[in-house]
């Protein structure tokens, strides 16, 4: 958990960084269905839509780029693309200027869902993408030219078997700074010298012919002069290293039943990829992406992971602090948010009463905080409390949803960042003097509980 926090931070506060995933990019397409009743026909289920509008979306090599998408990350996929599918991935956070468009079509895995259990899957799919050998040496050549002509942080070879590799020249690896590998194909010869090779248990049985995963990585490892990693689903991961050490990483948590394993894998390498970019080391790295990838497949149909949704997770406090573009963050909401404000320097019953009350105008509620040198600016000789302590005290109650940070002399513009439902507002304001009333839907005032104010208890205390 640490090390996957780690990797947060440094990609929050680290400058962005360049991935490259270079290999075989498919289309997952998903449609949900009915099935109720065996065919007359043949003992087979019977599958009912009401249309055909799948749910389309970045597979194999793409779907590794797809997961860079909520990260400091400026991500280039080099592969065979068809037109359809150049038009779906130009929706995404990634970029296919380095690919080479075919007239056939690429692979398409089709995924029939009944709510959430998988029905049947359907795999499109000419081998070689249907090109002429010559044709398909020519595109490889125009990749690895491409690859060559730019310098990446980290490359990732997604090999899906599916012809991209078929006349790969791996003289491009040692001009690589960090290589990852994730193979399919049982001839990997051509990996010889990568930074990293990682294959899951199977995988790694097949491609080395040994019966267990120690003797399995000790082969590759001696095979290819590279650093093996291997994921072993819920069992854990584990490291070999070309110095001889060997680590195997244990989940360090009860794992959750998994709600989809559909490009687990993919998630796995992003991680991991993502960190070595940052510095990490490969130990360290293989951690964090092995409780990312636990995350993953918490999730439906290849959705990419987020800050928030890991620190919800792992930091549930630090979750509720939202410093990302607020206009993002809260656009195409579907519940009614609610806006409220204050220095919150010295927490009492008055602060804790209009809090609740403001959550219970809706379904969410966010609070806006004075910065320490906007309270001073109010209140010469406070705060009390530093920033991140008053943050910490208010994200620790059940009814604050979101917390975000303002250092100008009213909230106005976090208000018209943000765009709430409501602005509630303690009744010593009148509306007109509730900053936002001009701007939000509703404004609200919140009923005082006397006898308590900061004010009063500092006075207090000073006297005491």
């Amino acid at each position: 958990m640490k090390n996957l926090l780690e990797f947060l931070s440094k990609d929050k506060t680290e400058k962005k960084i360049s991935i490259a995933v270079y290999g075989d990019a498919m289309l997952d397409q998903y449609l949900e269905v009915n099935v109720n009743r065996i065919s007359p026909e043949f003992p087979i289920a019977v599958m009912l839509a009401e249309n055909e509008n799948y749910v389309t979306l970045p597979g194999g090599a793409a779907n590794v780029a797809y997961q860079y998408a909520n990260f400091n990350v400026e991500t280039s996929l080099f592969g065979l693309l068809d037109q359809d599918a150049q038009k779906c991935f130009d929706k995404f956070n990634f970029s296919t200027k380095f690919c080479k468009i075919i007239g056939n079509q690429i692979p398409r895995k089709r995924r029939f869902y009944q709510t959430n259990f998988p029905s049947a899957r359907l795999d499109i799919e000419a081998k070689h993408y249907g090109l002429p050998d010559s044709v398909l040496t020519e595109k490889s050549q125009g990749l690895v030219s491409e690859l060559s002509n730019n310098n990446f942080d980290c490359v990732v070879f997604s090999d899906y078997a599916k012809g991209v590799f078929k006349h790969f020249d791996n003289s491009i690896l040692s001009k690589i700074k960090i290589s990852i590998v994730d193979p399919k194909d049982a001839d990997i010869s051509k990996w010889k010298g990568c930074s990293v090779f990682k294959p899951n248990e199977q995988e790694s049985l097949r491609l080395s012919n040994q019966r267990d995963v120690k003797d399995a990585g000790k082969y590759l490892v001696d095979y290819l002069g590279s650093n093996v990693v291997v994921t072993q689903a819920d069992k854990g991961v584990t490291v070999f290293e070309k110095n001889g050490e060997i680590t195997h990483i244990n989940p360090t948590r009860k794992l959750p039943t998994a709600e989809s394993v559909v490009g687990a894998g993919d998630c796995f390498v992003s991680f991991l990829s993502m960190c070595l970019a940052r510095g990490m080391n490969l130990q360290d790295a293989a951690d964090a992406s092995f409780s990312a990838g636990t995350l993953y497949v918490q999730n439906k149909h290849n959705k990419p992971l987020s800050h928030d949704e890991i620190h919800k997770i792992f930091d549930p406090w630090s979750a509720k602090i939202i410093s990302s573009d607020l206009n993002s963050f809260f656009s195409n909401r579907n519940y009614r948010l609610i806006f409220t404000n204050g220095c919150f320097d010295l927490l009492h019953p008055g602060h804790l009463q209009s809090l609740k009350y403001a959550k219970s105008l809706g379904d969410k509620l966010v609070v806006a905080v004075n910065t320490d040198e906007s309270v001073s600016r109010l209140k010469p000789g406070r705060p009390i409390m530093k920033l991140q302590d008053r943050l910490s005290m208010l994200a620790a109650m059940e009814f604050v949803d979101y917390l975000v940070v303002f250092d100008e002399e009213t909230p106005e513009t976090v208000i018209r960042q943000i765009q709430p439902d409501v602005v509630a507002k303690g009744a010593t304001y009148s509306t007109e003097e509730i900053v936002g009333y001009k701007i939000v839907p509703e404004v609200i005032q919140i009923p005082i509980l006397g006898g308590y104010s900061t004010t009063s208890l500092v006075d207090k205390i000073r006297k005491s």
